[in-house]
């Protein structure tokens, strides 16, 4: 059964980013990893490089979490993070929209919502928009 409020929340110092759960077909920690494993050709990203675009900073560690997300049918796509996940519960409400001048582009890259709080601000993502973007046409918080 599908929960549209479930997702998993990838945290960095003050950004989250949130993956809805039914997008995720598994996810399995990587003890003793190297990041010299992660090869986009075999459709495999680095989503710590991701946050890295928001000056987002991520843990040194060798223990990471491989997300693979749901298959397309056409393509295996699969991301590591070196930051803990978590599935969170959200009510749909709680996101904000962006405007209509912005919108379009966020949505290009990947950013479909926000929630602003006090000290975070949490990203609904598109992750495979997203990783795709930022791998195949280089950095986009320049062009925001």
């Amino acid at each position: 059964m599908q929960r549209p409020d479930q997702f998993i929340c990838i945290s960095y110092s003050n950004i989250d980013f949130l993956i809805p759960n039914d997008d995720i077909a598994s996810a399995v920690g990587l003890s003793d990893f190297s990041t010299d494993m992660i090869d986009i050709n075999s459709g495999t990203y680095d989503f710590d490089e991701l946050a890295a675009d928001f000056k987002q900073a991520k843990r040194d560690t060798t223990s990471y979490t491989m997300v693979i997300l749901k298959n397309d049918g056409l393509n295996h796509f699969s991301f590591v993070t070196s930051q803990e996940c978590k599935v969170c519960e959200i009510p749909l409400k709680n996101f904000s929209l962006f405007s209509s001048d912005y919108s379009e582009s966020l949505k290009e890259h990947g950013i479909l919502a926000c929630i602003c709080k006090e000290d975070r601000l949490q990203y609904l993502l598109d992750v495979k928009k997203a990783l795709e973007y930022k791998y195949n046409m280089g950095e986009f918080l320049e062009e925001i």
